[in-house]
């Protein structure tokens, strides 16, 4: 089962015409890469980013920071 899972959710990574959002997607990539050795196809939009371009005055900028604002 693990292997079938495996196997859709590496076509939709590297699929690019599914946008992808991430949170912090250079770790992801690296993590995509190393277990499931599958390129990010389609990497849209991090919010992890997002979040320090609209607000770079915050000290932290993960999920936590971003549910309070």
């Amino acid at each position: 089962r693990i292997v079938a899972v495996e196997r859709v959710l590496g076509r939709i990574i590297a699929d690019k015409s599914i946008p992808k959002v991430m949170q912090n997607g250079p770790y992801d990539r690296q993590a995509f890469l190393r277990h499931l050795k599958v390129r990010i196809a389609g990497y849209d939009w991090d919010t992890y980013y997002g979040m320090f371009m609209r607000m770079s005055w915050l000290k932290a900028f993960g999920l936590a920071a971003q549910v309070r604002w």
